[in-house]
């Protein structure tokens, strides 16, 4: 399901960026559309912490092992 929003979050956010780019002559609709934009980005943001967590919980059931450190140590250095 989180990735499910997450994955809707940044559709709705490349949409609203590429119809901007569209009306780039028009500047207060792209300051518009771009700040609502930004509201599908902060859905993409907020499910990553999420996200780290069931990777961390999937390598856990995967090898038996807790690498928590490592996992959260290794998702954030990208």
């Amino acid at each position: 399901m989180k990735s499910w929003i997450r994955l809707k979050g940044t559709r709705f956010h490349l949409v609203l960026l590429i119809v901007s780019f569209l009306f780039y002559n028009n500047v207060t609709l792209v300051i518009v559309l771009m700040s609502v934009a930004m509201f599908g980005y902060g859905i993409t943001y907020a499910c990553m912490p999420a996200l780290f967590g069931d990777t961390i919980v999937y390598s856990e059931w995967k090898t038996g092992k807790n690498a928590t450190g490592w996992n959260i140590r290794s998702l954030r250095t990208g």
